[in-house]
């Protein structure tokens, strides 16, 4: 069957909006980060559409990666946590923390997907990637490919799980 598309609504040329120091320490909080991220790390902003801002705030760093705290930033400034499609149903008692939280977030605004990269261990011959669209509302999710087990393999031969035409996940992927 064909792939599916996310419709997502049209591109801004407006700046993004940007997150104040208060932002960034009140995101941080919410998503119980501690330790020390670089400066350069911290908070990086992209333009959705017209109406909103992504904003992607460094929670800590581990030895070869880091969560990042994902928020929606209005015209006015204010910032909710992101609402992202999981791939997977998330356990019940962090399904509100993690839902929000992304391992080694990205956004290329090229292609206007958000990503996740995490690694099960350093060798990154297994865990997850994904990258969503944004609609307009809630980051839908546009491809994932994961391999469980720790076996090996590269990346690029992990089992794709799922894959829309906004991120087609080609052979190389």
């Amino acid at each position: 069957p064909p792939l599916p598309r996310i419709a997502q609504p049209p591109v801004s040329a407006a700046p993004p909006r940007i997150l104040t120091p208060t932002d960034v320490t009140a995101i941080r909080a919410l998503g119980d980060c501690d330790g020390d991220v670089p400066p350069e790390t911290v908070a990086n902003t992209y333009r959705l559409d017209a109406a909103h801002t992504l904003g992607i705030v460094g929670c800590y760093l581990g030895a070869y990666q880091g969560p990042s705290v994902i928020v929606v930033i209005d015209e006015a400034g204010r910032w909710t946590p992101a609402v992202i499609e999981q791939a997977e149903p998330l356990p019940e008692e962090i399904e509100g923390y993690w839902s929000f939280l992304l391992t080694s977030a990205s956004y290329d605004p090229e292609s206007r997907l958000l990503g996740e990269w995490a690694k099960g261990r350093g060798l990154a011959d297994c865990g997850r990637s994904a990258t969503w669209a944004w609609d307009g509302s809630v980051f839908r999710l546009a491809s994932f490919a994961a391999l469980d087990e720790c076996r090996g393999a590269p990346p690029g031969t992990w089992m794709s799980r799922w894959q829309t035409v906004n991120d087609p996940l080609d052979e190389a992927d």
